[in-house]
C-alpha cells in the first residue's frame, strides 16, 4: 500500500520523536512569569503535542500494508494506548473521588458522574487530553487509509480545507472537547501521512536549504503574534465561539513550519544521537507520568517555593523544573520496563 518502500526505521522520524518528547515536556515545565518574560520563546515551546500527531500520522502509513486488519489495530491500540491511560489514570481519579475535585466546566456533576467526564475528556491529568482525542483518530482510521488512496491533488485539496478550518476554530479552550480537538488536528495526521507518501521526493527538497528558512519563518512568526497580535502561546476557544471569528491560528501555521524544518534537519544529520533515540524508546511512558512528577514536585513537594527562593530568573526556573521532571519521568520509565518488562506496555504504553 505504500507507493514508495524503505526500510522499516526511519532515522530522521526517530530523532524526531526523541525531540517531540522533550519539547512536551519543556513545554508543561515553564513557570506561569515565563509567557511574560519570554513571551516570543514561549510561542515556540508550547504547543508541542501537535509534533506527536503528525508523527502518529507518518508512523501510521509508514506501517501500512495490504493485510491491515481494523479489528488487529483496535486491538493493539487498546492494548498500547488506551490501557495504559486508565491505569495511569487511576490514581489521580481516585484522588479526585476522594477529595471531592470537580471540573470547573462541569461543576454540577456528582462524583461518579465526574470519574467518567474526565475520563472521556482526559482532564484529570497534564497532557492526558490527548488520548481521548487520539482514540477518535484510531477510530476513523478508515477515512486516513482513504486519503492515503487519494491522489495528490486530491489530497492537497483535502488538506487545504481542513487545515483552513482549523486556523479559524482555534483549539479548544482547556482542551476539554475530544471531538473539537479532532477537528483541529486531523489535517495534521493526514499531513504525516501526506508527507510518509511522497517522503522520498519531499525528502531531497527538505535537505536543501529550504529546511532552514522553515526555521527562520518559524521565529518569525512567533515574534508577530507577540509584538503584533499580542498573543502568547495557543489559541483557544470555547465550543460556543467556535463560529466566531478571533484570527488565525498562528501557532498552527509556525507548527507546521517546525515540522519541515526538523524534518530536514535530522534527515541532514542522518547519524543516530543516543539521548534522542533514547527519549523515543520513551516517549509514550514519560508523556503518561511527566504530569504525575509535576503534580508530586509542585503540589506535593511545594518544590515551586523552593525554586522562587534559589532562582529569580523565570528561565532559571523553568529550565530546572524541566530538567527533573525528564529525569525522574527517564528514571521511572526505566525502572519499570526493568522491573516489568514486555508488561511494561500494557502500563505505560511501551
Amino acid at each position: 500500500m505504500n507507493d514508495q518502500k524503505e526500510s522499516s526505521f526511519i532515522p530522521a522520524i526517530h530523532s524526531f520523536r526523541g525531540l517531540s518528547i522533550i519539547v512536551i515536556v519543556l513545554g508543561h515545565s515553564l513557570t506561569l512569569e515565563f509567557g511574560t518574560d519570554h513571551p516570543v520563546l514561549t510561542n515556540l515551546l508550547k504547543g508541542g503535542t501537535a509534533f506527536f500527531i503528525f508523527i502518529s500520522g507518518f508512523l501510521f502509513y509508514h506501517l501500512l500494508n495490504e493485510r491491515f486488519s481494523y479489528s488487529v489495530f483496535i486491538k493493539k491500540k487498546f492494548n498500547s494506548v488506551i490501557l495504559p491511560y486508565l491505569l495511569c489514570s487511576s490514581p489521580i481519579l481516585i484522588y479526585h473521588l476522594i477529595t471531592g475535585h470537580r471540573i470547573k466546566a462541569f461543576s454540577d456533576a456528582t462524583s461518579i458522574e465526574t470519574l467518567f467526564i474526565s475520563i472521556a475528556i482526559g482532564r484529570h491529568m497534564l497532557a492526558y487530553w490527548f488520548i481521548p482525542f487520539i482514540t477518535l483518530i484510531y477510530l476513523t482510521v478508515p477515512l486516513s487509509i482513504r486519503f492515503s488512496k487519494l491522489n495528490m491533488q486530491f489530497q492537497c485539496l483535502i488538506l487545504i480545507l481542513l487545515f483552513s478550518f482549523s486556523l479559524f476554530i482555534h483549539r479548544p479552550a482547556n482542551s476539554i472537547n475530544p471531538i473539537h480537538s479532532f477537528v483541529y488536528y486531523l489535517p495534521l495526521y493526514l499531513l504525516g501521512i501526506f508527507i510518509k507518501k511522497y517522503w522520498l521526493n519531499l525528502v531531497t527538497w527538505l535537505k536543501n536549504i529550504w529546511y532552514v528558512t522553515f526555521l527562520i519563518f518559524s521565529v518569525l512568526l512567533a515574534v508577530y503574534q507577540f509584538m503584533y497580535v499580542d498573543t502568547i502561546g495557543a489559541y483557544n476557544k470555547s465550543i460556543d465561539q467556535i463560529l466566531t471569528y478571533e484570527g488565525v491560528d498562528l501557532m498552527l501555521i509556525q507548527k507546521i513550519c517546525l515540522i519541515l524544518f526538523f524534518l530536514g534537519f535530522f534527515e541532514v544529520q542522518r547519524g543516530s544521537n543516543k539521548f534522542l533515540s533514547l527519549m523515543a524508546n520513551y516517549s509514550f511512558p514519560i508523556f503518561f507520568i511527566h504530569g504525575y512528577v509535576k503534580w508530586g514536585l509542585l503540589r506535593a513537594l511545594n518544590f515551586d517555593i523552593v525554586l522562587n527562593s534559589i532562582f529569580k530568573s523565570s528561565l532559571l526556573k523553568s529550565t530546572v523544573l524541566f530538567v527533573l521532571i525528564l529525569l525522574i519521568s527517564t528514571l521511572i520509565t526505566f525502572t519499570a520496563k526493568k522491573l516489568l518488562g514486555k508488561r511494561s506496555k500494557y502500563i505505560l504504553g511501551s
